[in-house]
């Protein structure tokens, strides 16, 4: 009936411009409900239409438009839907599709405007700020990159071509793969996120490339001693810092937030709050002498709340770049890293033979991949992997045919001495 309705009131206007009076067309209009629209047939822009079933919805087009329109009821609110097609047919399959998931109660309103990916990123900043509060400063560096690639591009036009693109194009201005991932990364992240948040109907597929310049940076144990002699001259600080880093494989973020009450002297215990790390999870180790002896220096006489790495003047250590720089200078390891600690350590507790699980307690890893990234494997697992070995061979030439006669008269299989 209403579509009928829109058409008897564009046969209206026109009848007036003809000269037809209003009177006769109010009585008519009046008269509206005596209609019988089931069965009528119409010609609209050349096509046959014909009256739809009530519940069924709708196919139409608007004006001079040449692209079908559908209609269809959701909790009894009218929805309508531009198809961008000009075939009926194909129309009408979406219409199908639409009725189907109105049945199952699966159907979405669309937004009439189609997101852009600078809205999405939005969103995603919204949401980092309430679930990461302590990390901010990485998406805004990503997104430096994105925005003049990404931004006003709509959603759901993505295409993985233009992500190949961008990829090119950060390439050719020499940024490492890894780099370019993080930055992949986020751009997947929210798309997801809108997913969730039902503003967008698909995921497009974005490809990661294969990352090669993993850091393979160590420190042995006599390299640290070169830096321990280095930062005798320096703060206290920073002597808690390297040996909470070379012993324990803690991150940078979680030794500098290391606040006073958890250090508990007479457990001989370091505490990390839950929430305080990167994994969200805390962690408690025992200490060995050295660091107890240094902690209870900076402990002693400070509020709970205090942070244990202070400077002299009583101010909180965040940044610390340039002592960093100049103290591997000095030590002779120009170009080491602060998270070569974490690393150095990992390997160190694998060499004297403490089981995985553990490290990876300690060091609040959450899973086993680090191992395999650096190849850390313990020294005392090599030794047994090679007698294993021999033991096997010797083994398989002690039954081989070939090898039989020289074993008998005297000759080794493994070195072709007489023995």
């Amino acid at each position: 009936m209403e579509e009928l309705e829109q058409h008897i009131m564009s046969a209206a206007t026109v009848a007036i411009n003809l000269g037809v009076s209003y009177e006769r067309l109010n009585d008519l209009w009046k008269q509206r409900s005596t209609w019988r629209p089931v069965e009528y047939k119409m010609k609209h822009g050349g096509d046959s239409v014909k009256r739809r079933q009530r519940g069924a919805g709708s196919i139409f087009r608007k004006g001079t438009c040449k692209k079908w329109v559908i209609q269809f009821y959701k909790d009894g609110r009218r929805v309508r839907e531009a198809t961008g097609t000009t075939e009926w047919a194909e129309a009408a399959i979406l219409l199908r599709q639409r009725l189907n998931e109105v049945a199952k109660d699966e159907y979405t309103v669309r937004s009439r405007t189609s997101i852009r990916i600078e809205d999405l990123y939005k969103s995603l900043q919204k949401l980092t700020a309430i679930c990461l509060p302590t990390r901010p400063r990485e998406l805004p560096g990503r997104w430096l990159h994105l925005k003049p690639a990404f931004a006003t591009k709509r959603a759901r036009e993505l295409r993985t071509e233009d992500v190949n693109d961008y990829i090119l194009a950060r390439q050719r201005a020499g940024a490492a793969n890894a780099t370019i991932n993080r930055e992949l990364a986020t751009l997947k992240r929210m798309f997801r996120v809108a997913m969730q948040e039902e503003k967008i109907e698909r995921v497009p597929h974005i490809p990661m490339l294969k990352e090669t310049n993993v850091r393979t940076g160590f420190v042995d144990y006599a390299a640290f001693q070169r830096l321990q002699a280095a930062a005798e001259r320096e703060e206290l600080w920073l002597r808690i810092f390297l040996e909470l880093g070379f012993t324990y494989g803690w991150r940078r973020g979680e030794m500098l937030g290391l606040r006073v009450r958890r250090v508990n002297l007479a457990a001989h215990t370091i505490r990390l709050d839950t929430g305080s790390t990167k994994n969200g999870e805390g962690r408690e180790v025992t200490m060995n002498l050295r660091v107890e002896a240094l902690l209870r220096q900076a402990v002693t006489g400070r509020e709970p709340e205090d942070y244990v790495r202070r400077r002299t003047n009583g101010g909180q250590v965040k940044e610390f770049r340039r002592t960093w720089n100049n103290l591997t200078k000095r030590a002779g390891l120009p170009g080491l890293l602060v998270h070569d600690l974490r690393r150095s350590a990992a390997k160190a507790l694998r060499k004297a033979g403490v089981p995985e699980s553990v490290i990876m307690a300690t060091g609040g890893w959450l899973t086993s991949s680090m191992f395999r990234r650096y190849a850390i494997v313990s020294s005392s697992d090599q030794r047994d992997a090679m007698e294993k070995l021999e033991l096997d061979r010797a083994k398989d030439a002690k039954n081989s045919p070939l090898l039989s006669p020289f074993l008998e008269s005297g000759i080794s299989a493994s070195n072709g001495k007489v023995q």
